[in-house]
């Protein structure tokens, strides 16, 4: 078993195949959506993977983002889609191939690295590797009526590069992940036809639907919620799963604190305070 990432690979197509091969089999993808994440978010030297012999028995894939941390900005990578073979399993890869990316972070001068748990449980053993709870969002459900139905399919694809504009403006003073475009575009092809990302002067949502309702990843707002609820009511449901950063939870009824995600420091000091991320692209 050996690590390897970028241009270690020497035979590069022949890997691709193998990581295509090994996320379809751990996490039931189809080719259409990988390949959205290969379009968008993939790059050779951001891949890290475990071979035995020719196969690929583990991997993850390194996305460069930004912390902004009061008025300071980090360089940190998301670990995103890591996965083992379910033949190589309880074996310690997985851990081996996070050593292997702390280091290659800090020989890459990142001050963080950050991922999101698929499931609860992995909040545990990720802890073992130095990752903490530092992202976390304010989650509520609540009902509204009285809008006219949107037919979303008609609707035009978002300006991903105002989109992202737009939620960082929202989002300034907030502690939080800065998303590339990129990982914007990613999200956006993930909501799929049902799903939207809709923005206007003072407000910035995206939603999908969800069993019994609609799932809400993001509600942010310049003043009130009033203009981004107005554009929820349109959705022609009435109940929604809603997360927004915590700075705004005073104004939305029964919101509970919840962690999504986990950080490690490589360069940077240990942060205390709540880190908001708003998507994940699970």
């Amino acid at each position: 078993l050996r690590c390897l990432v970028g241009s270690e690979m020497c035979i590069r197509d022949r890997y691709k195949e193998k990581m295509y091969s090994l996320w379809q089999s751990c996490f039931g993808d189809d080719r259409e959506t990988i390949d959205m994440f290969f379009k968008n978010s993939f790059s050779y030297e951001n891949a890290v993977i475990c071979t035995d012999k020719a196969e690929v028995v583990s991997q993850l894939f390194l996305l460069p983002e930004k912390l902004s941390l009061g008025e300071k900005e980090y360089f940190a990578y998301y670990i995103y889609a890591a996965a083992t073979a379910e033949s190589y399993r309880k074996q310690g890869i997985m851990g081996s191939l996070l050593e292997f990316t702390s280091a290659l972070a800090a020989d890459r001068k990142a001050d963080y690295l950050f991922l999101v748990p698929a499931t609860e449980n992995l909040f545990d053993y990720y802890e073992k590797f130095g990752f903490y709870k530092a992202l976390y969002a304010e989650k509520t459900v609540f009902k509204l009526t009285g809008g006219e139905p949107l037919d979303i399919k008609s609707t035009e694809p978002p300006d991903i590069k105002k989109a992202a504009l737009k939620r960082e403006k929202l989002l300034k003073g907030v502690n939080r992940v800065v998303w590339r475009e990129n990982e914007i575009k990613l999200f956006s092809d993930f909501l799929g036809d049902d799903g939207k990302i809709v923005f206007g002067d003072d407000f910035y949502v995206s939603y999908s639907p969800a069993e019994n309702g609609v799932f809400v990843t993001e509600l942010l707002c310049g003043g009130t919620y009033e203009n981004a609820l107005d554009v929820l009511k349109k959705t022609g449901e009435n109940t929604f799963f809603v997360s927004v950063p915590e700075e705004k939870a005073a104004e939305l009824k029964n919101c509970k604190r919840t962690a999504v995600g986990m950080i490690k420091n490589i360069k940077g000091e240990k942060i205390n305070d709540s880190v908001y991320t708003g998507i994940t692209l699970n």
